[in-house]
């Protein structure tokens, strides 16, 4: 298959574009202009998230695994900014949808690599979420790079597997030996990893329908430019 000229490979180009917009955060909540400020309301909450990431393994580091009580706040406040960045984009705006959108998608990714991680130090159960949100990445990191035109906003299954993978994390840092809190936290696993794989089905999915149209029963790569929130 070859590849059309809109789907040249321009990742450093995006990369340069991305690190740009990031520093334009913290210029703009600088400014005089409440309008300015507001529009980056958004992306100052996915920042904040981005903070709580890195707050759960220096806790857990710190404190070791007898005090997880700031790790859990952390997860908790990872997860009440998850909420409020979207609320806060629809209200005010944002400068840059793409950057917002892609801004948004790296964070959740490197909250829950950085979390569960953590986890798995001493909860191997872990691991099957981080080979969840690994995969997930994978798919959709390859897909935008081979083809540039694909939707990288989340699917509806996306946005609802974040709950209850946040669920997962605050469970296994809630300090207790009960055995019914222990059954409750593998079960929010178990949901947690198979929301993943429903999500991860759906992003395949919409991915190969993005990519090929069947018209006449004949396959051929979508050409048309998708439309960013």
């Amino acid at each position: 298959m070859e590849k059309t000229e809109k789907d040249t490979d321009i990742t450093p180009l995006r990369l340069k574009v991305f690190l740009k917009n990031f520093k334009q955060i913290f210029i703009d909540l600088k400014s005089d202009d409440i309008e300015t400020r507001q529009k980056q309301y958004a992306n100052l909450w996915t920042l904040q998230r981005l903070a709580a990431a890195f707050g759960v393994p220096i806790s857990l580091f710190l404190n070791g695994n007898n005090d997880k009580i700031f790790a859990l706040m952390s997860v908790v406040y990872g997860s009440i900014t998850d909420f409020f960045d979207g609320k806060a984009a629809r209200k005010y705006g944002v400068p840059d949808p793409e950057f917002g959108k892609n801004f948004d998608i790296v964070v959740d990714k490197v909250f829950a690599t950085f979390v569960g991680f953590s986890l798995t130090i001493t909860d191997r159960d872990y691991l099957k979420l981080l080979l969840g949100e690994f995969l997930i990445a994978i798919t959709n990191v390859g897909g935008k790079t081979m083809y540039p035109n694909l939707d990288g906003n989340s699917t509806y299954m996306g946005k609802i597997k974040q709950w209850p993978l946040f669920g997962a994390f605050a469970l296994g840092l809630i300090p207790s030996d009960n055995e019914v809190l222990c059954d409750t936290k593998k079960k929010a696993i178990a949901i947690a990893f198979y929301a993943q794989l429903a999500t991860l089905i759906s992003y395949i999915v919409r991915h190969a329908k993005q990519i090929y149209e069947i018209p006449n029963g004949k396959k051929r790569v979508k050409t048309r430019s998708f439309v960013v929130r």
